[in-house]
């Protein structure tokens, strides 16, 4: 499938979505989730995982900013952050002010398709240096509450408590096994840099 095919799948895809949620609002997180259980992603490929990410999380921003102007035109504003994406009318007192110029930033970056071509994991490493890996922590860490077998609802604190009772179970020296420690470790990193507050 081409790139512009693709984009045209992704778009009517997260039309669809929207149309069912209404102002409901829901994370960029679970988006691309749902794009992925889909196999809107499945034309990507890369041997890079952090490039891999980055080219979901690039066309999930540019469908959503060209749907804001699909949606603009129909007196509706699609408001665009990665932790709520929701529709309301335009006329919405919180949506009649214009575009900050970091906002209208973030659009052009977005809309610029030649970012996503020319993408390369030196140049998506520099990314990661200021907020990707933030980022990415975010996306595995479904999986990372279930190494540690720990609610996702769960503080910074009850994180740190249950990884040194696990860790101190499975850790090596102790008689425990050393990929589940292994496994344990990477969950808590991971976790570490979504949640803690000096990350």
């Amino acid at each position: 499938m081409s790139l512009c095919a693709n984009i045209e799948a992704i778009t009517e895809f997260t039309r669809n979505y929207l149309k069912t949620r209404g102002a409901h609002a829901f994370s960029e997180y679970t988006l691309i989730r749902d794009l992925q259980a889909t196999e809107q992603f499945n034309n990507l490929s890369s041997d890079n995982s952090s490039l891999l990410l980055f080219q979901k999380h690039f066309l999930c921003m540019h469908v959503l900013y060209r749907l804001q102007d699909f949606y603009r035109q129909r007196n509706m504003h699609l408001n665009i952050n990665p932790l709520a994406i929701y529709l309301t009318a335009e006329h919405s007192a919180s949506e009649t002010s214009a575009p900050t110029l970091h906002e209208n930033e973030l659009r052009s970056y977005y809309l610029d398709l030649s970012i996503l071509e020319q993408a390369t994991s030196e140049s998506v490493s520099e990314l990661q240096q200021h907020f990707f890996k933030r980022y990415e922590a975010w996306l595995a860490s479904d999986q990372a509450y279930k190494v540690l077998d720990i609610a996702n609802t769960s503080s910074w604190q009850q994180i740190q408590e249950q990884y040194r009772r696990l860790a101190h179970k499975n850790h090596p020296d102790r008689g425990g096994d050393g990929d589940q420690f292994n496994r344990i470790k990477e969950a808590y990193d991971q976790l570490k840099l979504r949640h803690s507050p000096t990350n």
